[in-house]
């Protein structure tokens, strides 16, 4: 199964931590400074005293996830437009999309 998530923020880097363990996992973002993190370091998860690290796909790219089952958007308001586009581009039929946004205060 192939997901992506839109939004390399802390939501989509929990999901992705998870779901990368069952899944091709792609976080897309336009922060590219974080983008660049993930793709050298990997993202670390602390859970009960345990620690584990992780490496799911990071891209600031979509065109190089290609179609996905799954897109997660996960961003602030002000990015919900770009991440809408993106989505599009990223979704086959029938569409699964889960958005969600928070608004910054």
């Amino acid at each position: 199964m192939n997901i992506a998530i839109l939004g390399a923020g802390a939501m989509g880097c929990l999901l992705a931590s998870y779901l990368c363990e069952q899944a091709e996992v792609w976080l897309i973002d336009s922060w590219q400074e974080q983008i660049d993190t993930i793709t050298q370091t990997g993202l670390s998860r602390e859970r009960d005293g345990q620690h584990s690290l992780h490496h799911p796909h990071a891209s600031s790219d979509p065109a190089l996830v290609g179609l996905c089952d799954i897109v997660l958007v996960l961003v602030k308001a002000h990015q919900t437009r770009w991440a809408a586009q993106q989505a599009q581009a990223l979704m086959q039929q029938p569409y699964s999309c889960l958005l969600y946004t928070s608004r910054c205060v």
